[in-house]
């Protein structure tokens, strides 16, 4: 392993530790509307990565859909990326993530993130794309409970507005 490639991974497990603590401790609460109705857009199976031109159309579908649904809440689930098209750099996951991310981050609505079992066939392992993803501005993405299998098992709740609960 070259040593910037150290480096690289050094420096990513650093900021993975500095954002532990905070990602264990997130709390935050997501209510109802004042018709006490709560709208989720849900994407699963996505696999950006794969293909270029696909990621460009998909990008825009998810902005149109995002757009139009106006969602309380963005849920991920599963195979938002897929590795299988990897060209072994590093950075390819994030790059691939970020590019697919951005009409959910312009839109400035919280969303969640949970990995499928292509997610991590890239450069970044599950721990580090949850950690990366819980990090994001708006993120309701949260490392899953230690006693529990599988880094990205998490309950969000959601509260009616008119009683709390």
């Amino acid at each position: 392993m070259s040593a910037r490639r150290r480096f690289s991974n050094m420096l990513l497990i650093m900021t993975f530790s500095i954002l532990m603590p905070v990602i264990y401790s997130q709390n935050s609460i997501l209510s109802c509307n004042e018709n006490n109705q709560y709208r989720i857009l849900q994407f699963t199976d996505c696999h950006f990565g794969e293909s270029a031109e696909k990621d460009q159309e998909s990008v825009a579908s998810l902005r149109d859909l995002i757009q139009y649904e106006q969602p309380d809440l963005i849920a991920l689930t599963g195979d938002f990326v897929s590795g299988y098209a990897w060209n072994g750099s590093n950075g390819w996951f994030r790059n691939v993530f970020d590019n697919a991310m951005a009409p959910i981050l312009a839109s400035n609505i919280s969303w969640s993130y949970i990995l499928g079992n292509h997610d991590d066939e890239a450069d970044w392992n599950r721990t580090q794309i949850i950690a990366y993803a819980a990090s994001l501005p708006h993120s309701q993405t949260y490392v899953g409970p230690h006693d529990i299998e599988g880094v990205s098992n998490y309950v969000l709740s959601i509260t009616n507005s008119s009683t709390g609960s």
